[in-house]
């Protein structure tokens, strides 16, 4: 009977043509079977395997089972005969492939299904123009389904067509042709990911080596059975750990952001922020700090980089209900490792500061929210400006970064947030924000203070019906516009994936990254190992909404560098 389970998801296509009689065969189930045994030895992980076969006719020999047993042995009365029809299975492996298995969680690192290809590429035809056509055919479809899958080429049998199988791999996102010796290894991969998803935060997120994973995996023991081999894949994933998410890396619609930032029941953009009291993605934050880096529309509304550079957005409660927040506020600073200046850290004016009181005044401290490959940055600063600054760019610095735990950043820092706090409560509730500024003149109990707590009390309660109707109305009018744009989509149905997959593809970027285990308000290695066992729901609601969302326009950034830090 077989075992029906949500794990890593691949699909291989068999070819068992006349074309692989003799070695060809012989060799395809070695390397099958290879990879078979590999995920058996490895309890661990559950992995989601669909078997399918084409020669004289496309078979779906095994749907997604995890029973290793029946796989090893599902080879044993197949015969090679007919021509191959390799377009044919890609169309019968698609419907596997978008399934609601396609992809999962393995920490920070979420993983699409892969589609396995074991064959020697061989494309019947009657002359050179029949072979060339069906070939672009598959390589047409091979195209569809590697907008979102990874796809894995095995070149099996005395002749391989390397060069048409090579098209077919690297037609889709990280694509990979392999040798027949190189299958066992490949085999190894979920593995490795789960290993990289526990080193992570152990390792900086920019200027590491193959060395650095090493030690890091010498400090815990349960990684004593890795290879060389393994340590070289570990070092790839953490060095494409983009490629691994299911968002963007940076916020990328300035509209949104420029709407919701004076929400005052949204945290500024530059805010800490840790996992909250609703959390159920597991592992996804590597048991680390983040920074709010944006916000987005719907339920899922901030968007956060983590310490480990990966990001999600995640639901805050605008209401002050922070019992059914995902994430909640925390004053563990971002420390650096071996980067120069990172997401989440604290910075000040620097030496090449041209920017007039842009910062709110001098001294004035401000959060780094993206760092650029180009030596620049963006910041927030208390008083709501955003600017992008120079640092190292051509040399040039234009801000610092401020050593979190000095005492003098930490005063200037409270008040800061304090001035912001008052500022909040002043637009929202502006008798409450009275009371705030002469609470130490004014005496709890007497009468001007009883007679501006009931007059605050109805000014909240109008506020709140107000505020409730607007975002009613708000919503509304959100959907309306979803559903105009959706015809829109219909329209350019073949060309949206294209389109979306480039845009999210930003796996070149470095962002900063910190293991701050001992710092105030981290969370307790226990709970991290209890969140790895907690259900993924809030998992596939999370991936449900990103693919519901259209991507933004990037932040403008000045392309000139005598332009830098103007808005």
């Amino acid at each position: 009977m077989e075992t029906w389970i949500n794990g890593v998801s691949v699909a291989f296509l068999l070819d068992t043509s006349s074309s692989m009689i003799g070695e060809g065969f012989e060799q395809m189930k070695k390397v099958f079977l290879s990879i078979i045994q590999g995920y058996s030895d490895e309890p661990s992980i559950d992995h989601c395997v669909a078997v399918i076969s084409f020669g004289k006719e496309v078979q779906v020999l095994q749907k997604y089972s995890n029973d290793y047993s029946n796989m090893l042995h599902i080879l044993d009365d197949i015969e090679c005969e007919g021509p191959s029809s390799l377009k044919q299975a890609l169309m019968a492996a698609y419907p596997f492939l978008r399934s609601g298995l396609n992809g999962s969680f393995i920490g920070p690192f979420y993983i699409n299904a892969n589609l396995v290809i074991i064959s020697g590429g061989d494309v019947s035809g009657e002359d050179e123009n029949e072979i060339n056509d069906k070939q672009r055919e598959v390589l047409s479809m091979a195209r569809l389904i590697g907008s979102e899958n990874p796809i894995v080429c095995v070149q099996v049998g005395d002749n391989p067509d390397k060069r048409f199988l090579g098209g077919i791999a690297f037609s889709s996102r990280y694509g990979k042709l392999l040798d027949i010796y190189e299958a066992p290894q490949f085999a190894r991969y979920p593995t490795n990911v789960v290993v990289a998803s526990k080193i992570i935060g152990s390792v900086s997120t920019t200027k590491y080596s193959v060395d650095d994973v090493r030690e890091a995996l010498k400090s815990k023991e349960e990684f004593a059975s890795i290879t060389e081999k393994d340590i070289g894949d570990i070092f790839k994933i953490l060095t494409n750990r983009h490629a691994y998410g299911i968002f963007s890396c940076q916020s990328n619609s300035t509209d949104n952001d420029l709407q919701w930032e004076g929400d005052p029941g949204l945290q500024p953009i530059g805010t800490r922020v840790r996992r909250g009291p609703c959390w159920p993605f597991s592992n996804q934050d590597s048991c680390m700090p983040g920074t709010v880096i944006g916000y987005r529309n719907g339920y899922s509304n901030l968007l956060v980089q983590w310490d480990t550079s990966m990001v999600f957005p995640y639901h805050f409660d605008k209401y002050g209900f922070h019992q059914i927040s995902n994430v909640e506020v925390c004053d563990v600073p971002r420390v650096l490792q071996t980067e120069k200046i990172a997401v989440g850290c604290l910075v000040q004016r620097g030496p090449d500061w041209k920017w007039f009181d842009q910062d709110g005044g001098n001294d004035n401290i401000g959060t780094v929210y993206k760092v650029k490959r180009d030596n620049t940055i963006f910041v927030q600063w208390f008083n709501g400006t955003k600017g992008n600054y120079r640092f190292g760019y051509d040399n040039k610095y234009d801000v610092k970064v401020c050593n979190p735990l000095d005492e003098n950043v930490m005063k200037k820092l409270e008040n800061q947030q304090r001035d912001w706090h008052s500022d909040v409560l002043k637009r929202r509730f502006p008798v409450f924000h009275l009371m705030f500024l002469h609470a130490e003149t004014l005496k709890k109990g007497t009468e001007e203070w009883d007679k501006l707590l009931d007059e605050g009390l109805k000014v909240n309660e109008n506020t709140s019906t107000n505020l409730n109707t607007m975002e009613a109305y708000g919503e509304k009018e959100d959907s309306t516009s979803q559903s105009s744009q959706t015809e829109d989509e219909l329209l350019d149905e073949g060309q949206i994936d294209q389109e979306n997959t480039s845009t999210n593809q930003n796996t070149g970027e470095d962002y900063g990254e910190q293991e701050n285990s001992n710092t105030k308000g981290s969370q307790e290695e226990d709970e991290c190992d209890e969140s790895e066992n907690e259900s993924d729901e809030g998992q596939k609601i999370q991936k449900n909404t990103l693919q519901n969302q259209n991507s933004g326009k990037d932040y403008e950034e000045q392309s000139d560098p005598n332009s830098k830090g103007e808005e």
